[in-house]
């Protein structure tokens, strides 16, 4: 197995909210808090440690939120979700049943019967991407280990030093309110003024993925498949509240041991994926990919019904 680290710097572009549950209502206190971990800072030596210091929070984007989304993103992007729906009326009938309760999951190998064989490619290429539940059922003859990692996106180490001197606040409350369309004043049964906390425009997080290479060739086609993701994620929101404005972000990735061979500004020298392609090069790239390596043993065909 060969690892590939593909590393750099996610920005907010617009106020970010990952939120967190809470244990009781604060009196005048933030209804919907942004997620964030603890850390430990040593005033004296001006560093986070692990032994002893301050006790502060931060916010972070967990590794299951961009993995997540991003999966979600693909899924539609492939139009697995708008070929099952289409199916819906068209299976047999002893067979309905268990469509429906497939609809709205994220995709598995349950899913596969359900699907042609084209979009059959691109779903067992997101299930070896991002796994699935330990409950589906697994063909003998393929490592099933999930091809993508996501870790938790922390924030920049000097961005980090700015904040626990107190010299910059990255968090902002946001007064919300649902209006009324007979009296225009704020709806109290649509729960009145809401303070929302987000993470301000402008905060840099460290971002870092990992891309398994389990078969000769296949490393490229995961590492198109995480940058199509990233892409439609630009495109699309992080977080909640996407449709209102928020969750914007932008990446900026710094080149894999896979992609050292391009050339100036992330262009084809090699054929390498990088993330300044346009979301049809890193598509078309996936299919050539696809067609190319079909001996790749996940790319095997299942049955259709």
């Amino acid at each position: 197995m060969k690892l590939y680290t593909i590393s750099g710097i996610l920005t907010t572009k617009t106020g970010l909210h990952i939120g967190m549950g809470k244990e009781a209502m604060k009196i005048g206190g933030i209804d919907m808090p942004v997620l964030k971990r603890v850390v430990f800072w040593d005033e004296e030596n001006k560093r986070i440690s692990i032994e002893n210091g301050q006790e502060r929070e931060e916010p972070y984007i967990p590794g299951s939120s961009l993995k997540g989304k991003i999966r979600s993103l693909l899924e539609y992007f492939f139009g697995l979700h708008q070929a099952l729906l289409a199916k819906k009326d068209l299976v047999e009938e002893n067979k309905k049943k268990k469509l429906e309760d497939l609809i709205g999951y994220p995709i598995s190998t349950s899913h596969l019967q359900f699907l042609d064989e084209s979009h059959q490619q691109y779903a067992q290429l997101i299930i070896l991407g991002f796994g699935e539940s330990g409950g589906e059922e697994k063909k003998q003859n393929q490592i099933e280990i999930s091809r993508l990692i996501f870790r938790d996106a922390l924030i920049t180490e000097g961005l980090r030093k700015r904040i626990l001197e107190d010299e910059i606040s990255i968090t902002e409350e946001k007064i919300e309110n649902a209006i009324d369309r007979i009296t225009g004043t704020t709806h109290q049964r649509g729960g009145g003024l809401r303070h929302i906390e987000r993470v301000v425009p402008g905060v840099t997080f460290e971002v870092n993925f990992g891309v398994r290479e389990f078969n000769e060739g296949e490393g490229n086609l995961f590492i198109a498949l995480l940058l199509l993701g990233l892409k439609l994620l630009e495109m699309d929101y992080l977080g909640g509240h996407g449709t209102r404005g928020y969750g914007r972000v932008e990446f900026n990735i710094k080149k894999s041991e896979k992609q050292k061979g391009e050339g100036e500004g992330g262009k084809k020298k090699n054929g390498l994926p990088s993330l300044d392609w346009s979301v049809e090069d890193l598509k078309k790239y996936i299919d050539d990919q696809l067609k190319n390596h079909s001996q790749l043993k996940f790319i095997g065909k299942s049955k259709t019904n």
